[in-house]
C-alpha cells in the first residue's frame, strides 16, 4: 500500500464516506511476501481512524478483514490474534484466520478470516432468541476459564452449524472465573433485552446456571441488580454515539450548523434534502403549521420521510431557545431512547440544528413517514389486538420510567404491517425520563390518555396500575 492510499485509507476511517463514498474499493496488500489487491465490499463496523471490518474478495473468495489503522494499530493488532489464538486453542468455534500481516514501516496491519454466512434475520434479529442460543456458548467460555470483556450479542455470529465467537480483542484466559464474574458477564448480555424480558432472563439464568453448577437462587441475586446498572450504562453511551461521528452514525459540525443522520440513510438524496431544507418544507405537503412547528411530508425518488422544523417565533423566544438544548435533539435522543426499550415508534433518521457558535437556532428532525390510523381516528370499540397492544406500551413506559407528557390519541398511529395493525407512539418533544415523582407523573399520562375515551371500560380497567404491574399475557382484553 502506497502512502498516498494509506493517508486515503485512514481518511475513509474518520470521514466514513469512502473513496469518494463509493463502495466497493480496492487495497494494495502484502500477503506471505506477495503483493495482492483486497476488495472491500461491505462495511460492518468501523471506528474513525483505528479500525475497519469489512466483507472483502481476496483472490476470488469473500473474506472477512479487519484493518488496523492509528499510532496504536499495532497493540490492537496483537489483542485481536491473541484473542483469536484463545478461542482456537480452547477449541470454541471462531472463524478461521487465513492471513495476519503486519508491516513495521506503514501505520497499519490486518487479519483476514474465512466469512461464515449469518443466518437469516427472522431465526437471529430477535434479542430474546439470541440470548438464549448464547446461554450454552456462554457457559462454555466460563467453564473454560475465557471471559469476553467487552460482551454484545453482535460478538457472536449464528450459523446453520450453531453460533460462533468473534471479536477475539475482548476476549481473556482467566483460568477460572468466580461466580460474581461469571454472572457479571452473563448480566452484560441479559442487559441488552428489551426492558419486558423477566421471563426470557430467568429461563436463560437457569439454563446458564445449570451448565455452570451455580446455585440459581444465589447468582439471582446479584444479577438483578447488575442488569439494571449495566442497561443504564448502555443506554447512556448509545445516545452519546447517536451524536457523534461512528459506524452507525454520520455527523458533522461547524460554527454554523450541527447534523447527525443514520449511516444507512446517509446518501446523495439525504445530502440534496439537507441542502435545501426550507425548500422542500415549502414543497412538501403540509401535515401542521404552527408557530413552533411546521410539520411536512416529503417524498424522493422512492422515499417518503417527515420533516418537523421547530420555528423561532419572536426575538424573546430566540433569546429563550437560544442556549438551550433544542426540542429537536430532545426528539432525536427520545426515539433512540424508545427504540432501546423495544418501544414502537417513529423512526428518527436525522437531525440538522442551526447555530452561532454554541448559540442555537432553528432545528429540522428528520423521521420516517408512517402510513397508518391515528387512534383518535381508529374504530371503535378496539380489537383484541390493539387493546394488547395499548397495555403493552403503557406497561413498557412504566418499566422504563418514561412519561410522555402528551398522550392524547392523535399522538398515536397504527400503521399496517403485512395483515396485522402496529401501534406506535409519535410526538416525543415532551417525553422524559423520571425519577422520583415518576408515579406521579405516569398517572397523569395514562388520565390524559383515557380522556381521548371515557366511555371504554376495558381500557380503564387494562391501564389502572395493578393491570399493569401483571405479566402480559393477563391483559384484560
Amino acid at each position: 500500500m502506497s502512502n498516498t492510499q494509506l493517508k486515503q485509507l485512514v481518511s475513509f476511517s474518520r470521514a466514513v464516506q469512502g473513496f469518494d463514498g463509493k463502495l466497493p474499493f480496492h487495497l494494495s496488500v502484502t500477503i506471505d511476501g506477495k503483493n495482492q489487491v483486497l476488495e472491500c465490499l461491505e462495511i460492518y463496523r468501523l471506528l474513525a481512524g483505528r479500525r475497519i471490518v469489512c466483507r472483502a474478495k481476496l483472490n476470488g473468495i469473500i473474506v472477512l478483514a479487519k484493518i488496523f489503522l492509528g499510532k496504536k494499530h499495532q497493540r490492537y493488532w496483537q489483542r485481536e490474534l491473541a484473542g483469536v489464538d484463545i478461542l482456537k486453542q480452547s477449541g470454541v468455534r471462531t472463524p478461521r484466520l487465513l492471513h495476519a500481516e503486519s508491516s513495521g514501516e506503514q501505520e497499519f496491519c490486518f487479519l483476514i478470516f474465512e466469512f461464515v454466512e449469518q443466518l437469516a434475520d427472522e431465526f437471529a434479529v430477535s434479542p430474546e432468541r439470541k440470548i438464549l442460543l448464547l446461554a450454552d456458548t456462554l457457559a462454555d467460555l466460563h467453564n473454560k476459564g475465557i471471559e469476553q470483556i467487552d460482551l454484545h450479542i453482535d460478538n457472536f455470529l449464528f450459523s446453520k452449524s450453531g453460533v460462533w465467537v468473534i471479536d477475539g480483542a475482548a476476549i481473556r484466559k482467566r483460568g477460572h472465573l468466580s461466580i460474581d464474574r461469571s454472572v457479571k458477564n452473563l448480566a452484560e448480555l441479559i442487559a441488552q433485552l428489551n426492558a419486558d424480558s423477566e421471563h426470557v432472563t430467568q429461563n436463560c439464568l437457569e439454563k446458564y446456571s445449570k451448565l455452570r453448577n451455580i446455585p440459581v437462587d444465589i447468582s439471582s441475586k446479584v444479577l438483578s441488580k447488575q442488569v439494571l446498572e449495566l442497561r443504564q450504562k448502555r443506554l447512556k453511551k448509545l445516545l452519546e454515539k447517536t451524536q457523534r461521528n461512528c459506524t452507525a452514525f454520520y455527523s458533522t459540525s461547524d460554527f454554523r450548523h450541527f447534523f447527525v443522520c443514520e449511516r444507512a440513510a446517509f446518501n446523495a438524496e439525504m445530502e440534496d434534502l439537507v441542502a435545501d431544507l426550507d425548500g422542500w418544507v415549502g414543497r412538501g405537503e403540509q401535515i401542521k403549521i404552527g408557530g413552533t412547528c411546521t410539520v411536512t411530508r416529503v417524498k424522493i425518488k422512492a422515499r417518503q420521510y417527515v420533516i418537523k422544523r421547530y420555528n423561532i417565533k419572536s426575538r424573546s423566544h430566540a433569546l429563550s431557545r437560544a442556549l438551550r438544548s433544542t426540542r429537536a435533539r430532545r426528539s432525536w435522543l427520545s426515539s433512540h431512547m424508545l427504540q432501546f426499550y423495544g418501544i414502537p415508534t417513529a423512526k428518527t433518521v436525522a437531525l440538522f440544528e442551526e447555530r452561532w457558535g454554541f448559540i442555537r437556532g432553528r432545528a429540522f428532525l428528520i423521521m420516517e413517514y408512517l402510513e397508518g390510523d391515528l387512534l383518535s381516528e381508529a374504530e371503535q370499540p378496539f380489537s383484541r389486538e390493539i387493546n394488547s397492544q395499548i397495555f403493552s406500551m403503557f406497561r413498557q413506559l412504566k418499566d422504563a420510567h418514561l412519561v410522555h407528557g402528551d398522550t392524547k390519541a392523535s399522538n398515536f398511529i397504527l400503521v399496517t404491517e403485512g395483515a396485522s395493525k402496529q401501534l406506535k407512539v409519535i410526538d416525543l418533544d415532551s417525553l422524559k425520563r423520571v425519577g422520583v415523582n415518576f408515579e406521579s407523573e405516569f398517572n397523569k399520562d395514562i388520565q390524559r390518555f383515557l380522556k381521548n375515551f371515557q366511555t371504554d371500560m376495558v381500557l380503564a380497567e387494562g391501564l389502572t396500575p395493578a393491570a399493569l404491574s401483571v405479566t402480559p399475557t393477563n391483559d384484560p382484553v
